[in-house]
């Protein structure tokens, strides 16, 4: 028989390997979790999207549906989530700081210069920047737009084999 001292313990326990699990797994630790950014911040990413990849002649990350593929990243990827928060945050508060204005307020040209800050350094905006920037590539460059901008025709029945996800947290789910 085991005394209430030790049924306490063992839901303590409990939890907290539940919780070491669903962290080692990117899972979110509540259900019903909220997966998807917020509207300040939604619309943050889309300057920062349209800031590295603008249209010209062609479309650029907000033509060519770049944000909304990002956004199905990150309701399957707990941890890119919370990364891209910190990181969006980041660049508000640079923001803020150095141009007195929203990120998605300021300029172009202004909004180029608030994300170099992050190119170099450690924190959560540098981290989010090249992940950021490299998440945006990889799915402008796998529109057909960008297909379009390169003159690029892929097969009409398919590739034989699967294309492999931009790197292994991708392929995990992480």
């Amino acid at each position: 028989m085991t005394t209430g001292a030790s049924d306490g313990r063992r839901r303590f326990l409990q939890r907290v390997l539940w919780a070491g699990a669903a962290w080692l797994y990117g899972l979110p630790l509540t259900v019903g979790a909220d997966t998807s950014l917020e509207p300040p911040r939604a619309a943050a990413l889309e300057a920062v999207l349209d800031t590295l990849i603008p249209d010209d002649d062609y479309p650029g990350a907000l033509r060519a549906g770049v944000p909304t593929r990002i956004e199905e990243l990150l309701a399957r990827s707990p941890r890119r989530l919370r990364l891209y928060r910190r990181g969006l945050d980041a660049v508000e508060r640079r923001a803020r700081e150095t141009a007195g204005s929203s990120f998605t307020d300021l300029a172009p040209d202004r909004r180029g210069e608030v994300l170099v800050a992050f190119q170099a350094g450690y924190g959560p905006g540098t981290i989010f920047f090249h992940y950021v920037r490299r998440d945006a590539m990889t799915r402008f460059y796998s529109s057909p737009a960008a297909y379009e901008m390169l003159g690029y025709q892929p097969p009409l029945n398919g590739y034989p084999f699967a294309p492999a996800a931009s790197d292994a947290s991708e392929r995990a789910g992480g």
